[in-house]
């Protein structure tokens, strides 16, 4: 069995589907919409791109609070084909999009 990964390790694995599926292990009638799973790669999505904007204005940009995003992120990490599927979404989403710009960039010019 692979361990299990954690949240900062997503942005580097991610999945797209259409139905993910209750894990009768974890928390029995816990499911996980294929729409939570795109509001989580949403908020993933969008500090990747931008470094600067910090987990309460990406979460809120989803209509969810940070204890909201948290419950959605215990969820998904819980539930082995919705963190898959995140993990190819976010994946994808890495591999078409341009790196992001540093934070603090290094000004060029003469010294």
């Amino acid at each position: 069995m692979a361990p299990r990964m954690g949240t900062a390790e997503v942005l580097n694995h991610v999945t797209k589907g259409t139905v993910v599926q209750e894990v009768p292990s974890t928390h029995p009638g816990e499911t996980v919409s294929t729409s939570e799973v795109e509001k989580y790669v949403a908020v993933y999505d969008a500090m990747h791109r931008n470094r600067k904007l910090t987990l309460q204005e990406a979460a809120a940009s989803q209509n969810l609070s940070v204890p909201a995003f948290r419950d959605l992120e215990r969820k998904i990490e819980q539930n082995p084909t919705a963190l898959a599927q995140a993990r190819k979404e976010l994946m994808n989403r890495a591999a078409h999009s341009s790196p992001p710009s540093p934070v603090n960039p290094e000004p060029s010019g003469t010294h």
